[in-house]
């Protein structure tokens, strides 16, 4: 196990593998993560989140005091395996729990996205106007590379677009014979009554 910068660990990324790393803070707390981005991208995440409050267990550590280490490179497909792997190693790590083989979503993990959803509800209510603002900025100075990506995104899924608004179009007018004939019908039973 070495100590890496955040640089140098982001430059151990190989494609198509995952990262599996250590952070310790200066108070002992431990947290194991993966990754199958470049790590300076996982770790400008990790800070995010800790910004905008969205739940991750690494928000309990320290973070101007924090130490990275690089543990392995693995596959992608072995990557949850070998994170529970070097959760065993480290047992008093803040990483909340999951069943790491069987992939079965735990009542903790079921209570932590209702938290998370709540805390990410508070935070936009409480920014909405700057997320906005931020959004239409954005928009403004992206337009070009927005619409050529949804157009690329359209060539590419025209049949199942196309499949789609046209059971969307047949539930509506379903939906207004319903309630044509529902009236129809409420009509005559008053009528009769």
């Amino acid at each position: 196990m070495s100590k890496k910068t955040i640089e140098s660990l982001s430059e151990t990324y190989v494609e198509g593998m995952s990262q599996i790393y250590l952070l310790i803070d200066m108070n002992g707390l431990t947290y194991i993560g993966t990754t199958r981005l470049i790590f300076s991208d996982r770790w400008n995440t990790h800070l995010s989140d800790k910004k905008c409050g969205n739940f991750c267990s690494s928000q309990k550590l320290d973070w101007s005091t924090v130490m990275v280490y690089h543990l392995e490179t693995c596959s992608n497909e072995d990557k949850s395996v070998r994170e529970g792997y070097w959760m065993t190693r480290y047992p008093d790590c803040v990483n909340i729990r999951r069943n790491l083989t069987k992939r079965k979503v735990c009542k903790t993990d079921k209570q932590t996205l209702e938290q998370r959803k709540e805390i990410q509800r508070a935070y936009y209510q409480r920014n909405s106007k700057a997320i906005l603002k931020y959004k239409n900025e954005y928009y403004a100075k992206n337009t070009s590379t927005i619409l050529e990506k949804k157009r690329q995104y359209y060539n590419m899924n025209k049949e199942q677009i196309l499949f789609k608004a046209r059971l969307r179009n047949e539930r509506i007018k379903n939906a207004e014979k319903l309630t044509l004939i529902e009236t129809t019908d409420f009509l005559e039973l008053i009528n009769n009554y």
